[in-house]
């Protein structure tokens, strides 16, 4: 048992085995692109605080007193990054239409007219496209993610004609030949 938490521990400062690919232990983590580095994807009016004469505090009669739910900032998490942890992330997890700089498989090339994600064009959710907050559906003084449209705000329209929806076009450089 012993001798299995020492490889393992060998493989972990080596490369890391996340998401499918096979990340550098040089990759720095990065701020993430889609919530700038904060791990939180949507901030909400505190619904126990806002009709208040001073957001983030509580009228208690003659005195104002700090709200216990966004502790005086009159925001509260909506929903957390669904791209990040605590913010930070590494770019080579992630295909460049999502910011990231994941290589294509081998003897392949992300498509350049969709960038990887094998859409085209995209329409708006009809879900989550009236709420507030594209993306998300509100549930009382709550937020959920859109189940149709899982986040995003869009759905994809037309697939790609480039790439036939796939993402990516065979590479068809020269190979250089020593």
């Amino acid at each position: 048992m012993r001798l299995i938490s020492r490889t393992w521990l060998v493989l972990a400062a080596a490369v890391c085995f996340c998401a499918g690919t096979v990340r550098a232990e040089s990759e720095q983590a990065v701020d993430c692109p889609k919530c700038h580095g904060k791990g939180i994807a949507l901030e909400i009016e505190c619904p126990s605080c806002i009709h208040s004469p001073k957001p983030g505090y509580n009228n208690m009669g003659e005195r104002l007193e700090m709200c216990q739910r966004c502790k005086g900032t009159a925001k509260i998490i909506g929903a957390y990054c669904s791209m990040c942890t605590k913010g930070k992330v590494y770019l080579s997890q992630f295909k460049p239409c999502d910011g990231g700089t994941k290589p294509p498989p081998s003897g392949w090339l992300w498509c350049p007219k969709c960038m990887g994600s094998g859409v085209e064009s995209w329409i708006p959710c009809n879900q989550c496209k009236r709420s507030k907050w594209p993306g998300y559906t509100q549930m009382g003084e709550g937020l959920m993610l859109c189940n149709r449209c899982n986040g995003k705000g869009q759905l994809p329209g037309l697939a790609c004609t480039t790439c036939e929806g796939k993402g990516t076009v065979v590479d068809k450089t020269p190979k250089e030949h020593k």
